[in-house]
C-alpha cells in the first residue's frame, strides 16, 4: 500500500506505526487527544473521518482507546471510539476503502488459555460489550479487519500501564498490579513491524497479535524492573481471586496467513528497555 491513514495517531499503537510505515508509504494522520503531536511523518488532512476515505487512502487505521494496553490504569472509557467508528465504518462501506480497527484482548474472561479468533468465551462487562459492539459495526461494513492485541508502550503523558513501572522505579515508590489478570503482551514497536505484512495480504474479518507468552501485570513488571536494573519488590501483588481473568490470545491465523512468529516476553522486554534507552519521544527515558 502507497496511503496509509492514521486515526489515532496519538496513541501507543498509532504512534507506533506511523513510525514504521512511514519508512515505507505515505502516511497521514488525525489526533484524538486535544493538544497531542501527529506523530512521525504524518500530516492531517482534515477534521473529520471521512475525509481520509475521499482523500484516496488505500487503507485507514482507526487506534483509538481500545488500542490501548488494556492493563493501562485508564482503560475502559471508549467513548472516543464510540463516536468516531460509526462514521468511519459508514464512510469505508461507501468508498470501498478498508478499514482496521484496533481492538483489545479484554472482550474475554476465559476459564481457558490462548483463546483464538473463532473463541466466544466473552466477558460479561460493560467494557468487553462495547468493545464487541465495536467490533461488529467495524465488520458489518464491508471488507474490513478488527486485530485484537494487548500493546505496551507510552504516550509520554504518564497514563499507561508502562509509564507506571517508570515512574516506580524512577521515584522508588512501590505500585501495587494485578496479579490475577492473564495477558500475552506485546510491545508497540514490535506490533507495528507486523504491519507492513499485514497490509500486504489484505486481510479481513479478525486477527490477533499478541505476544507468545502469557503473563500477569504483577510478573511482567518485576521481569521489567529486573531488566532495568531496578527491584522487583517495588510492585507488590494485588490479588484477587473473585476476578481472576484469562485474556491470553492464540495467534494461529497471524501465523498460518502471514507466516509470522510472535515475539517472545523476553524480545518485548528488551524492546521496551531499548526504547527508553535511545529516548524515542514515546517513551519516558530510563
Amino acid at each position: 500500500m502507497r496511503h496509509v491513514a492514521i486515526i489515532g495517531s496519538d496513541t501507543v499503537v498509532g504512534h507506533a506505526l506511523a513510525t514504521q510505515l512511514e519508512k515505507s508509504c505515505r502516511i497521514t494522520s488525525q489526533t484524538l487527544r486535544p493538544g497531542s503531536l501527529p506523530g512521525a511523518g504524518a500530516s492531517g488532512i482534515g477534521p473529520h473521518d471521512s475525509g481520509y476515505f475521499e482523500a484516496g487512502a488505500d487503507c485507514v487505521v482507526f487506534c483509538g482507546e481500545a488500542s490501548r494496553s488494556s492493563w493501562d490504569p485508564e482503560f475502559g472509557d471508549l467513548s472516543t471510539d464510540e463516536h468516531h467508528i460509526p462514521s468511519c465504518a459508514s464512510a469505508a462501506a461507501e468508498s470501498g476503502i478498508p478499514l482496521i480497527f484496533i481492538s483489545s484482548d479484554a472482550v474475554f474472561r476465559g476459564p481457558w488459555m490462548f483463546h483464538d479468533e473463532s473463541c466466544d468465551a466473552f466477558d460479561g462487562t460493560r467494557v468487553a460489550v462495547r468493545l464487541l459492539e465495536l467490533e461488529r459495526c467495524v465488520l458489518s461494513a464491508g471488507s474490513n479487519l478488527v486485530v485484537r492485541t494487548n500493546a505496551i508502550g507510552s504516550t509520554g503523558h504518564g497514563d499507561t500501564f508502562l509509564d507506571s513501572i517508570v515512574d516506580a522505579a524512577l521515584t522508588l515508590q512501590p505500585c501495587e498490579l494485578n496479579s490475577t489478570t492473564w495477558s500475552t503482551p506485546i510491545s508497540a514497536a514490535l506490533l507495528a513491524a507486523m504491519f507492513p505484512k499485514l497490509l500486504k495480504h489484505r486481510l479481513t474479518g479478525l486477527l490477533h497479535l499478541s505476544g507468545a507468552e502469557r503473563v500477569s501485570p504483577w510478573s511482567f513488571a518485576g521481569h521489567l524492573a529486573a531488566e532495568m536494573g531496578s527491584h522487583r519488590s517495588l510492585f507488590p501483588p494485588a490479588t484477587d481471586a473473585i476476578h481472576r481473568t484469562e485474556r491470553s490470545l492464540h495467534c494461529a491465523r497471524a501465523r498460518q496467513d502471514l507466516s509470522l512468529r510472535m515475539p517472545a516476553m523476553k524480545q518485548t522486554l528488551d524492546a521496551l528497555v531499548d526504547c527508553m534507552q535511545i529516548g524515542l519521544p514515546e517513551l519516558i527515558a530510563a
